[in-house]
């Protein structure tokens, strides 16, 4: 948790209760036991509640620590991790599409009121199924369910939830991932995920600092007949709601635009053996960057298990990059133009300690802001 100004926070759960106070532009961190963790399908009462003084940033930091795999390189111990923007209620939604990976694939939901009328429409093309109470659900069959202030649904399935629709009458929380397979391991991905109502049709690509392998794409839409424009491919259109396309693509910053709202999500491997991470993140669309941020860079920091390297990329329009200020004080890098594009720029800045502020001296210049570990990658946009 960070935030611009001294709060207090309080923490709390079933048979939990934690008071913090988080110092303006420090970074504090809360660690829990994973037996608050859901255990395959099943409806629990498995939630934190977080609630602040003033505005803070939350970050989920999931750590399996120790695990051993039988590889082609023979018995390999690895610590796997992820990382995720946590979301205020106010910005929670009713309608939602699921983002995950083939193999272990996974969702969360949490309810925030009462009664809540909850249904969970499995793509009508994918393999993946909830079993759940005795009855299986697969292919474009609905599960509905009346949640309460606080119930968390979980479903696991070996197949790929993407696609998968998620309906409520009230807000709801809705966190989704997977497993991917690495070159040595298999490492977790997760992310919060954002309703439609927040999607976009413009976005730009986001590609991992000092790394040379290829990123996976999709993009999901919440629409039909939804067209994708992306610069050197043919144009591709989504029929139904909840279609994917996916493609790959280096590093190469590139401009996409679609007809109709959607989510773009990024997938990265590890670049080479030891360094960079498997990683899911949603990126945000162009009209959903900010004009100030905090966020920590080295969380890892507080297990004493490596030393990190960590570096922030920058994407903004190229008339308002001389106005980033880092801690406040004016940002002198250098700027790297958009491929095929000159009205957007790129920046990597090496991260010198565990927190940073990113800001632009005008309040109506946005920006997306977003961090790599050499051991991790996430990019978020507070």
């Amino acid at each position: 948790m960070v935030a611009d100004q001294s709060t207090n926070v309080a923490v709390t759960a079933i048979n939990y209760n934690k008071q913090i106070t988080v110092a303006a532009g420090k970074t504090e961190m809360i660690t829990v036991e994973n037996n608050i963790g859901h255990q395959g399908t099943e409806l629990q009462q498995k939630y934190f509640l977080i609630t602040s003084d003033n505005a803070i940033a939350v970050y989920g930091v999931t750590f399996v620590v120790g695990r051993d795999y039988l590889s082609l390189a023979g018995l390999y111990t690895t610590t796997i991790s992820d990382a995720f923007l946590v979301y205020p209620i106010d910005s929670l939604g009713k309608d939602y599409y699921i983002a995950s990976w083939s193999g272990e694939s996974s969702f969360l939901i949490t309810a925030t009121q009462n009664n809540t009328a909850i249904h969970m429409q499995i793509a009508s093309d994918s393999q993946a199924t909830i079993n759940f109470r005795g009855v299986l659900y697969s292919n474009g069959s609905t599960l509905s369910l009346t949640m309460n202030r606080f119930d968390t649904f979980s479903a696991f399935t070996q197949d790929d939830y993407t696609g998968t629709h998620i309906s409520a009458d009230k807000l709801i929380a809705v966190f989704s991932g997977g497993a991917q397979e690495e070159r040595y391991t298999i490492d977790i991905m997760y992310e919060q995920m954002v309703p439609t109502l927040y999607w976009g049709s413009d976005f730009v690509t986001v590609g991992k600092p000092q790394c040379t392998t290829e990123n996976i794409y999709r993009i999901i839409s919440c629409e039909r007949n939804t067209q994708i424009e992306i610069a050197g491919i043919p144009q591709v259109t989504l029929n139904k709601a909840g279609n994917f396309y996916e493609f790959t693509a280096n590093n190469n910053l590139y401009i996409i635009h679609m007809t109709k709202p959607t989510a773009l999500v990024f997938y990265t491997d590890m670049c080479s053996s030891f360094i960079g991470d498997a990683s899911m993140v949603l990126l945000p669309p162009i009209n959903s960057f900010d004009s100030a941020t905090y966020f920590p860079t080295n969380l890892i920091k507080y297990y004493n298990l490596y030393a990190y390297s960590s570096f922030m990329t920058i994407v903004i329009k190229s008339d308002e990059k001389d106005g980033i200020f880092l801690d406040d004080k004016l940002l002198v890098t250098s700027w790297q133009n958009m491929n095929g594009n000159s009205d957007m720029k790129l920046a990597i800045v090496k991260a010198t300690k565990d927190h940073h502020k990113i800001s632009h001296g005008n309040p109506n210049a946005s920006f997306l802001t977003g961090y790599c570990h050499n051991r991790s990658n996430k990019r978020t946009n507070p």
